[in-house]
């Protein structure tokens, strides 16, 4: 049986609190149904979506994970409020990270090269540490946001996920962490 996973960073529960207030305002000033928004409980910053993969697939994506050269701990910050391909017509609403980008870009690219060595279709594009607060489903106006939300943390781990979808939205498991 094939699981849809993907590697990440989970945030924690302090900083998904955070985000969750900034979610709700940000729900508070669009119209109803423009936009679908993630419970707190599952913001989290992607590294590699891997998509749907058996047992063994799963398995070699372990071994890669728990393989990857240690680097230790990276410091994170909140950044700034925005939207992807832009703020005009944003298709998703994002809060991105500042503080330890090199460090969490280097754990990608040195996941997505062993990843790509054992076959692994991976994304290549320049890594853009974000949180998605919401996928936009309907033209909104642009959003002025006045108060950021902010918050530093410290990276110790990043996690194997599971994702099933349903109507209710996305669940996630942690199929097993790797430490930093």
């Amino acid at each position: 049986m094939e699981k849809r996973v993907f590697l990440a960073i989970n945030l924690p529960e302090e900083i998904k609190n955070i985000l969750g207030i900034f979610s709700e305002k940000i729900q508070a000033v669009l119209p109803k149904r423009a936009a679908s928004f993630p419970k707190a409980e599952n913001f989290h910053i992607t590294l590699h979506f891997l998509g749907n993969q058996n047992e063994e697939r799963i398995e070699k994506i372990k071994a890669i994970a728990r393989n990857i050269e240690k680097q230790g701990n990276i410091k994170a910050n909140l950044g700034k409020f925005g939207g992807f391909p832009n703020s005009r017509q944003p298709r998703v609403l994002f809060v991105d990270i500042c503080g330890g980008i090199a460090q969490l870009d280097d754990l990608k690219n040195k996941l997505g090269g062993k990843l790509e060595q054992e076959g692994f279709r991976i994304d290549k594009r320049p890594f853009n540490g974000h949180i998605t607060l919401a996928r936009v489903k309907e033209k909104i106006p642009e959003l002025i946001i006045n108060e950021l939300p902010r918050g530093e943390w410290e990276i110790s781990r990043f996690d194997l996920m599971e994702s099933k979808l349903s109507p209710k939205g996305a669940t996630y498991t942690i199929l097993e962490s790797f430490s930093l």
